[in-house]
């Protein structure tokens, strides 16, 4: 499971970026994906926007869950603009970091940025240990 979420503090800063966010996926056919089949242990959460999209939240928040045997080793993101920055642990509402928790045995990870998406793929990358090897593609 994965999903975008609105970023911001406070319930009238979402609803800006909410707005900002969607008006950002109607514009220029921008897309959100997961990884297919965790290769090496990563997770990836790809934010595809289109070169035509002309609006763009202040940041984004993107939250997955992964398999209940896995453990978190680090998140990262990787903007389109070639900037990448490794997220350092925050409190659930932080604004910029990351925070782990589970829910119902299973690990869930919000990753927040704090800085807007750029036309391109802009990437939250979560790396963990399991006691298993990742899935491999179906024939």
């Amino acid at each position: 499971m994965f999903c975008l979420m609105p970023f911001g503090a406070g319930y009238r800063k979402r609803r800006k970026s909410r707005l900002r966010t969607m008006a950002t996926l109607r514009e220029d056919h921008s897309s959100l994906n997961r990884s297919y089949a965790d290769p090496q242990h990563t997770a990836a959460l790809t934010l595809e926007l289109g070169p035509a999209a002309r609006t763009s939240p202040e940041g984004v928040v993107l939250q997955l869950s992964l398999d209940p045997r896995a453990k978190v080793t680090g998140v990262r993101c990787e903007w389109a603009d070639g900037e990448a920055e490794e997220l350092v642990p925050t409190s659930l509402d932080g604004e910029h970091g990351y925070h782990l928790w589970r829910q119902e045995g299973i690990p869930m990870v919000r990753a927040t940025v704090a800085r807007p998406p750029g036309p391109g793929e802009n990437r939250v990358v979560v790396e963990y240990d399991a006691p298993f090897r990742p899935h491999v593609h179906p024939r």
